[in-house]
Parts: C-alpha cells; sequence; structure tokens
C-alpha cells in the first residue's frame, strides 16, 4: 500500500477564503502573543504580503505579521 502524502494548506489562500466568503462568516486571528483578534465583517480586514491589516472598533488599525499569525478559528454562521 502506498502512503500518502500530508494534504499541503496554503495559508494565503486559506486567509483569502475566509476574508471573502459569501456570505461572510465572522472569525478570530489567533496571534503567538496570545492576542485575539475579531474580524466581523470583510470591510475590518486587508491582506498585504507580509501582514494582514485589521480595523478594529475599539482600538482603531492594528497591523499583525502573517508569521505571527498561529490559528484562525470561524464562527458558526448564524
Amino acid at each position: 500500500m502506498g502512503e500518502r502524502e500530508p494534504e499541503q494548506i496554503d495559508f494565503d489562500e486559506e486567509l483569502r477564503r475566509y476574508a471573502r466568503a459569501d456570505p461572510f462568516v465572522p472569525f478570530d486571528l489567533l496571534t503567538a502573543s496570545g492576542d485575539r483578534y475579531e474580524i466581523r465583517e470583510s470591510l475590518q480586514f486587508a491582506m498585504g504580503y507580509n501582514a494582514v491589516v485589521l480595523v478594529l472598533p475599539k482600538t482603531g488599525i492594528q497591523v499583525v505579521r502573517k508569521n505571527q499569525i498561529t490559528a484562525i478559528h470561524v464562527h458558526e454562521p448564524v
């Protein structure tokens, strides 16, 4: 029996998929420092080459390096 190769995941493509979902489903970004950023609508999120830019209601604009994002938690659709 042949061994199956592990699935390769393209992190940028996964982020884009969540950010552009239609209908949009809120998600949280978790970082290596333990910060959690809630993304409630697509206009709060923009991707650059090495970082993402978040527009947050309470704290304003936050730039997060992609290599510091450790998890994406997708909320259940309402």
